[in-house]
């Protein structure tokens, strides 16, 4: 009895940190269309000014807009509360990704593609992975999860799964505003400036 409860409060203890991870920030206007800002905390932080007028210029647009910030930890986080404020938003159009928010590289999608063909078996996955946001923008696709990049936080390998949907139906539009670390220089600075 007391290993069941400990289970139970380790459930639900853990359950309470995930959810802290995340929050919604609530549209400041009602509009008949809506949209998201997703971010990652420390980005959100740096550049709060910046994005809080990004929201309220989209919301000047006609664009009722979320901001969903969070520590990400992976892929299937970030998806999980783009579900929760698309399935609740009034005619959900789109979604824009800020600074360090987990990207998929895709396995057996080569054909979501117009250009890239390689061969999968005879190349390294790092190569042949189609790096796609059709993993948040296409609710109807289906992917399996196979592993976190050992160097990159923000890179994780998923798979377009057999009996998924073959061709790309997306749910609603999406963008990323993303500093590349090669550029040197402070990305947060940079992405304020954006």
């Amino acid at each position: 009895m007391k290993r069941f409860l400990l289970v139970i409060a380790a459930i639900i203890c853990t359950g309470q940190i995930f959810a802290q991870k995340a929050k919604v920030t609530k549209p400041v206007t009602k509009q008949s269309n809506s949209f998201a800002i997703v971010i990652d905390n420390i980005t959100y932080e740096k550049a709060n000014a910046e994005v809080l007028a990004y929201r309220d210029a989209l919301e000047a647009d006609g664009l009722s807009t979320y901001i969903i910030c969070g520590t990400w930890e992976n892929p299937d986080q970030v998806k999980a509360q783009i579900r929760k404020v698309y399935a609740k938003a009034k005619n959900f159009e789109g979604v824009v990704f800020i600074g360090d928010v987990p990207y998929a590289m895709v396995r057996n999608a080569q054909h979501m593609t117009t250009a890239f063909k390689m061969d999968e078996k005879k190349f390294d996955k790092d190569q042949s992975s189609v790096a796609s946001d059709r993993f948040y923008d296409d609710l109807h696709l289906e992917f399996e999860f196979i592993q976190k990049d050992t160097v990159n936080p923000m890179k994780f390998w998923y798979k377009l799964t057999e009996d998924s949907p073959q061709t790309l139906n997306p749910t609603f539009y999406s963008g990323r505003i993303f500093y590349p670390p090669m550029l040197g220089g402070d990305k947060y600075e940079a992405i304020a400036k954006y």
